[in-house]
């Protein structure tokens, strides 16, 4: 045991560390008695390095100065530093800094003791003063309103005169209006009409209930043209029998091409409509037959096998455009006439530019002024049946016998 110790003495024993050495043995890091590290190298204090020549650069600082690890006269190495300047390396901005303008100071003279400054005069001085108004400012005053008021009551007394010149002259293509009269003489048969309309429901009942020609004979417009029609005693039932027209019938007086006539509508107990149309005859009231009845020549069931007299046909018109090679469209304009019940229908034509075509046209599509509805209307009819490859229910317009189903 006395001979390991030994041994591991000695083995501790290392000579002095040189720059080459490995400082790796790991059984002298317990063995406090022995230093490891070399001598801490002393100061120099002259500042300069003692240089051997037998040692590399290490660390290089500046431009042409540099601080070697040299040996000194110990034996020892250490760092070496210079001090190249202590002055600092300012930057200045490429665009220069606004030189600040000093604040400029205005002098402002002290008022006089009455508050007034005697250099300011007129409006400057007297802003926010309230001054009395002068004669001179009166009369200027009084002045522009006169004038203003002159000029007003100039204009207005010359207007009249101008509008008149205005009106007197019109120009080249524009429409002239002129005002009509009121004319109270030409609207007192409405108005008289407007008053009838009791009676007119009372006329209207008598002829429903009605068994025989006597008892209305008296009570319709031209009964010598319509009784023969009527086929003796036995009237058109129109209605059940003692039927009488449920309440809220609306009366309305109207004037075509010259007649003034008043119609009166309404629904019956079997819930179908009506609408009686009546006139005046030597200041009585009398109802027209043919239009309360929409009587036909012919009827559609008829016609629609190209039979029958077509010469007074009544019914709803509205435009259509169903054309065939019988009827073409480059030489007439397509109608559908509907029965007064709606029920049946036919198709009728007006040959393009024909008076018939041009009213009709005027009616549906309208004028220069009006303009016109697709709406169907009523109008009263005669017919030509068509020829050719026509169809049995193609008719052309022979002539418009008058607007709705009234005869003037």
């Amino acid at each position: 045991m006395m001979m390991d110790a030994e041994l591991n003495d000695t083995e501790c024993l290392v000579p002095d560390i040189t720059a080459d050495d490995v400082w790796a043995d790991p059984r002298c890091l317990h063995d406090e008695g022995q230093r490891m590290l070399p001598p801490v190298r002393p100061r120099n204090p002259s500042g300069k390095s003692a240089n051997t020549g037998g040692h590399e650069d290490g660390l290089r600082i500046g431009q042409g100065l540099q601080a070697n690890i040299s040996t000194t006269e110990n034996g020892k190495q250490g760092l070496e530093v210079a001090v190249i300047s202590n002055e600092v390396v300012r930057l200045h901005p490429e665009i220069p800094s606004v030189e600040r303008v000093q604040r400029q100071f205005t002098f402002h003279k002290k008022p006089d003791e009455d508050g007034k400054r005697r250099h300011n005069t007129g409006e400057t001085n007297d802003w926010g003063r309230s001054r009395k108004l002068t004669t001179g400012a009166i009369l200027w005053i009084a002045g522009c309103c006169l004038a203003v008021s002159t000029v007003v009551v100039a204009a207005m007394m010359i207007l009249p005169r101008v509008n008149r010149s205005n009106a007197m002259n019109p120009r080249p293509g524009q429409t002239e209006l002129v005002i009509a009269e009121d004319n109270r003489e030409a609207a007192r048969p409405i108005t008289e009409m407007l008053a009838r309309e009791n009676e007119a429901e009372r006329l209207y009942q008598t002829w429903l209930t009605a068994t025989t020609t006597d008892e209305i004979s008296h009570l319709i417009r031209n009964p010598e043209e319509v009784l023969p029609m009527t086929g003796g005693d036995a009237l058109p039932a129109l209605a059940p029998e003692n039927a009488v027209p449920q309440r809220g019938t609306t009366w309305t007086a109207l004037e075509r091409e010259g007649l003034v006539f008043g119609m009166l509508e309404g629904t019956l107990p079997d819930h179908s409509t009506f609408a009686a149309y009546f006139v005046t005859d030597d200041g009585a009231l009398r109802m027209d037959w043919k239009a309360t009845t929409a009587h036909c020549s012919a009827d559609f069931a008829t016609m629609a096998r190209r039979e029958g007299d077509a010469s007074e046909i009544r019914g709803w018109i509205k435009p259509s455009d169903f054309y065939t090679l019988a009827f073409p469209e480059t030489q007439y304009r397509s109608y559908q006439l509907l029965s007064p019940d709606q029920n049946e229908s036919l198709w009728v034509y007006a040959p393009l530019g024909d008076p018939v075509q041009q009213q009709l046209n005027d009616e549906f599509e309208g004028g220069g002024i009006l303009s016109g509805t697709p709406q169907q209307k009523k109008y009263t009819l005669r017919l030509r049946a068509g020829t050719g490859d026509a169809l049995p229910n193609q008719w052309s317009i022979a002539e418009l016998l008058h607007k709705d189903w009234i005869a003037p």
